[in-house]
Formats: C-alpha cells, sequence, structure tokens
C-alpha cells in the first residue's frame, strides 16, 4: 500500500503548553479502520488514507528518530 499525503486537505493543531501536534483531515467524519500506536504518536486510517496523525509526545518521538540513525548516515 503506497500512502500520499496532499497536506492541503489537512489541518494542523499546535498545543504550545504541551507542543502536542495533531494534523486531521479536514473534511473526515466518522470511525477509522484501522489505528496504528507508536512511542508518543497514533496514526489513524480509513479507506487507506490518513486521517489523522497525533504527536502527542514530541520529545519521545524525536529522540526514537534520532536513535535509529548511526551516525555515520547523518550528513550536514
Amino acid at each position: 500500500m503506497d500512502l500520499k499525503i496532499e497536506l492541503e486537505k489537512y489541518q494542523k493543531k499546535i498545543d504550545e503548553e504541551t507542543g502536542s501536534i495533531l494534523f486531521f483531515k479536514k473534511d473526515f467524519k466518522g470511525i477509522p479502520d484501522k489505528v496504528i500506536n507508536g512511542d508518543g504518536w497514533t496514526i489513524e486510517l480509513k479507506d487507506e488514507s490518513i486521517v489523522m496523525i497525533d504527536i502527542y509526545k514530541p520529545k519521545i518521538l524525536i529522540e526514537s528518530i534520532l536513535n535509529s540513525f548511526d551516525g555515520s548516515s547523518i550528513k550536514n
């Protein structure tokens, strides 16, 4: 399955107090078909499209991404 995201179809909300970021499809109504949870984030899918991305612990997510790279693969 190839997922494509057209950013203009999504709204973004940021909680300045917690740093949480929520991206959601503007016209989505209903219940998602699938929910994928990770450490600090959730993605909801409906009809093979992403309808919501919730990054509720951005620090944990960023640390996880950075730790997945070894120093030799990061180029400045």
